[in-house]
């Protein structure tokens, strides 16, 4: 015979509250180590008033865990990602931007702009972020190297637009490169 409470943590409204509360466990984790179901631990949640946390909150609370961060973020990158596109995106403003791991200045998800990578294959060497390339039919996703100019900073570049019509500057995309 049992006694009731001793085994049953979970029973008692203060160990409960404590688990789930003070050291943010979920209701699986406190039901897993109690060795019961969720549904039961959710019940004696309910049973004695401790007020639950929303789906959000919880699913947040869980990529606290670095352990199951990393778990969720390396399962879905690159081509194990169903949205995968070949490390190929087409930003809103018409630049293609290519999957480039390793690059010096890839953006946080590895994305270099391809005219950028275009520019640095035929010269041999990484830009510096302040070297601007510019499309001169003015299409972002032409990138083929016949099609780009590089200048050495956003002054030489404007510089470039007001000789083309004197007086009054082109519109440019706002767009890094």
């Amino acid at each position: 015979m049992r006694i009731r409470g001793k085994n049953e943590p979970y029973k008692n409204p203060t160990w409960l509250a404590h688990q789930y509360h003070r050291l943010q466990k979920s209701s699986t984790t406190i039901a897993n180590e109690a060795g019961v179901t969720q549904q039961i631990v959710i019940y004696f949640m309910n049973k004695f008033g401790i007020e639950r946390r929303s789906r959000v909150s919880a699913g947040r609370l869980g990529m606290k865990n670095p352990v199951s961060r990393k778990k969720i973020s390396f399962s879905k990158l690159g081509k194990k990602n169903p949205n995968w596109k070949g490390g190929v995106h087409i930003k809103a403003d018409g630049y293609r931007l290519v999957r480039s791991l390793g690059h010096p200045y890839a953006d946080r998800q590895g994305y270099v702009a391809e005219h950028r990578l275009v520019m640095e294959r035929h010269l041999g060497r990484f830009l510096s972020p302040g070297e601007i390339v510019h499309h001169i039919n003015g299409i972002p996703d032409d990138n083929r190297y016949a099609n780009l100019l590089l200048f050495s900073g956003q002054k030489e570049h404007l510089r470039h637009h007001h000789l083309l019509s004197p007086g009054k500057l082109i519109p440019m995309r706002k767009a890094k490169g």
